[in-house]
């Protein structure tokens, strides 16, 4: 018994695998979308919280929140950042 091998049509695997990437690009441009909505609506969230309620915080936090809050909004505004170039790119 012989094996053959099978003839696969090159023309029609490049347009699926040139469609999937299309799709992949969608999906991830939309991922990208929706956690940069996520981070702008946290980052002025996050802000407002601490300009009205500073002192509970600052009580909460041990006298700490100005670092805990220098860190959070950096984070935040680096990965905005990061999600921004990826979302142009």
């Amino acid at each position: 018994m012989k094996l053959r091998r099978v003839k696969r049509n090159r023309k029609a695997s490049s347009t699926f695998e040139s469609e999937f990437a299309v799709e992949i690009f969608k999906s991830d441009k939309l991922r990208v979308t929706i956690l940069m909505c996520f981070f702008g609506i946290a980052l002025p969230t996050i802000l407002l919280l601490a300009v009205f309620a500073f002192e509970d915080f600052q009580r909460i936090f041990h006298g700490n929140f100005k670092n805990f809050l220098l860190i959070v909004l950096t984070v935040l505004g680096v990965g905005l950042g990061c999600f921004a170039v990826e979302w142009l790119a």
